[in-house]
């Protein structure tokens, strides 16, 4: 169960963390395509049920997850 949480977040930053290279390189262009993607993403998953180690989530909140370190980033800039 803690490998699963463990890989999540190892998930999330490996995403965020490629977004933030390729906003770098080419312009904040692709954030704001990658968050406006994943809050789609997360309202259409938020009608599924997941388990998540022990917890039971809507499948939406793991995809909504990777758009705060997102808006940290668009803010940054």
């Amino acid at each position: 169960m803690i490998w699963l949480i463990i890989l999540w977040i190892l998930t999330t930053l490996l995403v965020v963390s490629f977004a933030a290279i390729l906003a770098k390189k080419y312009g904040v262009e692709y954030l704001i395509g990658l968050m406006a993607a994943l809050v789609v993403m997360a309202n259409i998953f938020a009608n599924k049920i997941v388990m998540f180690g022990s917890f039971t989530v809507p499948a939406g909140v793991i995809v909504f997850s990777m758009t705060f370190l997102i808006t940290d980033i668009l803010s940054e800039k």
